[in-house]
């Protein structure tokens, strides 16, 4: 195996564009704030067409004790204690929903599984056609739960409820993005625990909400990173690793590159978790290692995934959410890049990003073993870089062969 090449992710919700973006708004369609974390999490994961209109401010609730804020479609929950990126959380109000309803037919479990549907054995029910195209594309499983009931008619609509959500079929919206809908289970939760909903007043100097604010509605994240080239040429990870060190403040393992990138190379080699040199020059396991050490961190592991949309979603939190790096293993396992910004879909930080800007470290000539070099700040779209971020080799030895493989900060080191 050659160098292999890393797509460090540095993202940060500190990004030039987001830098000026405002923490608090209003929302006069409803006479409601959202600040915050809160605010934070309702753009990432879909704004209105997910969670609708907040139509209270923020609560304290008197049995759990949690900060909670009720939207149209959802409550959020802060939950402190929790890790990074589950700190927020969505009550489940499908399930308090329909919790008394669970001996009528459609919620029965049932083993049914047809062609083209997922099946959740935890629940007995499947997902199908437009649901499940909705249910992939805008958050699955973290975002409305399993699948509590097969589709049925209710109210006039074909719907089926989930743990955190409703989704209706609304035909004649077909040709729109609102052929699917979410229940306003947010509303008959309100409604159902006496929560007052009356509208506040505007304060001054607290702009009334438009996408326009956060970026032209556009959801990007950047770190500025200063580019080095890799001094060698089995040195991609290296000058990755130190472009990743020295934007976050580390102070690097000598005065020039060379220097620097040698250090790193030298403890990668020596604490490649029991993999010679020849077998690979330096495994994910080594890059991470090294990261940590050089940066007095034990947070940055590396992790291998059979699908690539898992990795991009780990790609996508990382930039915007914990504004760390990541790095992806490229071309076949052969070389490391480092990815310093993300445009996420519509899909947030639940699904790949739409685009990835990233520096590659090699410039010792135009391409490297038949794989052209991809440039400097380089921005591609998620399946032009897909092409690129492929499986690692099966000829590599170790749990990434065959892999789709980052290196990110919240990982686990793997062995």
């Amino acid at each position: 195996m050659l160098c292999a090449s890393l797509i460090v992710g540095l993202a940060s919700p500190s990004s030039a564009a987001a830098a000026t973006a405002p923490d608090r708004v209003y929302f006069s369609a409803t006479g409601h704030y959202l600040s915050y974390g809160f605010l934070d999490y309702w753009r990432l994961h879909g704004d209105l067409a997910q969670f609708g209109y907040p139509i209270t401010d923020e609560l304290k609730d008197p049995v759990t004790g949690y900060t909670e804020q009720y939207f149209e479609r959802a409550v959020f929950e802060w939950h402190p204690d929790a890790p990074p990126g589950w700190q927020i959380q969505l009550r489940r109000l499908g399930a308090e929903t329909v919790s008394w309803r669970m001996t009528e037919t459609p919620f029965l479990p049932n083993d049914q599984q047809d062609a083209g549907c997922d099946y959740f054995s935890q629940t007995g029910h499947e997902i199908c056609g437009h649901f499940l195209n909705y249910w992939e594309s805008n958050g699955g499983l973290a975002i409305y739960g399993y699948p509590l009931s097969d589709p049925f008619i209710e109210g006039g609509y074909t719907v089926q409820y989930f743990e955190r959500a409703r989704f209706e079929w609304h035909p004649d919206n077909v040709g729109t993005p609102y052929a699917v809908l979410l229940g306003l289970l947010g509303r008959d939760a309100a409604a159902r625990d006496g929560v007052n909903t009356s509208p506040q007043p505007p304060s001054p100097g607290v702009p009334e909400y438009a996408p326009e604010l956060f970026n032209g509605g556009v959801l990007s994240y950047s770190v500025p990173v200063a580019f080095h080239s890799q001094q060698d040429p089995d040195w991609c990870d290296p000058a990755d690793v130190q472009m990743w060190l020295e934007a976050t403040g580390v102070e690097l393992p000598g005065a020039t590159d060379s220097d620097v990138q040698s250090a790193i190379w030298s403890y990668e080699i020596s604490n490649n978790d029991g993999f010679t040199l020849d077998q690979w020059h330096a495994s994910p396991y080594a890059v991470a290692a090294a990261l940590n050490a050089f940066g007095a961190t034990e947070q940055v592991g590396d992790a291998a995934f059979d699908d690539i949309d898992s990795a991009g979603q780990v790609i996508a939190r990382s930039l915007a959410i914990d504004g760390q790096p990541v790095i992806a293993l490229v071309d076949d396992g052969t070389h490391y890049v480092i990815i310093t910004g993300v445009e996420l879909g519509p899909g947030g930080v639940d699904a790949p990003p739409k685009s990835v800007t990233l520096y590659d470290p090699w410039t010792i000539s135009t391409d490297r073993d038949g794989f052209p070099a991809m440039g400097q700040g380089t921005t591609w779209d998620w399946v032009t870089f897909s092409r690129r971020f492929n499986r690692d080799s099966t000829v590599d030895p170790g749990i990434w062969s065959g892999k789709w493989t980052l290196i990110a900060a919240g990982l686990p080191l793997g062995q």
